[in-house]
């Protein structure tokens, strides 16, 4: 069995997507609200870290004294 080598060309690529003939607003769309996606899951545990940390002094003394380490 004879295999082929799998070469990628950007230009294949774009003629395929232009054969189905795409509205691009919406493949722009989609792709902004994709990075923007992508930036929000990024950026959601870092803004929980700064949440956590910054609050850890306020619940900390509402522990009961078997939990503290004094």
């Amino acid at each position: 069995m004879d295999r082929k080598q799998n070469n990628f060309s950007f230009k294949d690529f774009f003629s395929l997507i232009n054969q189905i003939y795409p509205k691009y607003w919406q493949l722009v769309v989609g792709i902004i609200l994709g990075f923007i996606s992508t930036g929000a899951s990024l950026f959601v545990p870092q803004l929980a870290q700064i949440i956590l940390n910054t609050s850890a002094p306020i619940w900390w003394p509402l522990l009961p004294s078997y939990l503290s380490v004094a």
